[in-house]
């Protein structure tokens, strides 16, 4: 078992000077870990200084995506309310009569909205459509 880990790790060891990210990373594990000479206190606070500004802008955008996607699902959510609303009040004749008049309307809210692309009304049931109408 010893055999096989030391065997391993050899041929790590000889991989390792091949690849550029492996130099990298112990360059960097060097440097941070293991300093070679004292750093001094113009460096600690540019490293600080750094730190805290990708931070802060880190923040900043993670503030503005969430305020953004809040604001959108909210101005949708309250136009879907007021689309449902005036469907559902143009689309009642159609579950009593089938009137022109009512076709008419429906197709003048869509031509308002084009965010809608289609709007079907089906029966009570749920199996078959009563009316569709697309977008012009």
């Amino acid at each position: 078992m010893n055999e096989k880990s030391d065997n391993d790790a050899s041929w790590i060891a000889r991989l390792a000077p091949r690849f550029w990210a492996v130099r990298v990373v112990r360059h960097l594990h060097r440097r941070i870990l293991h300093p070679h000479r004292p750093r001094s206190i113009v460096k600690r606070l540019l490293y600080l200084q750094t730190f805290w500004a990708i931070l802060i802008y880190l923040l900043v955008v993670a503030g503005i995506w969430y305020s953004s996607n809040y604001l959108v699902n909210d101005s949708l959510n309250g136009r879907g309310k007021v689309w449902l609303g005036k469907l559902d009040e143009l689309g009642t004749p159609i579950y009593t009569s089938r009137g022109r008049k009512t076709s008419q309307r429906i197709q003048r809210l869509l031509t308002e909205f084009p965010e809608l692309a289609y709007i079907r009304y089906i029966d009570a049931s749920g199996h078959k459509v009563l009316a569709t109408f697309q977008t012009p």
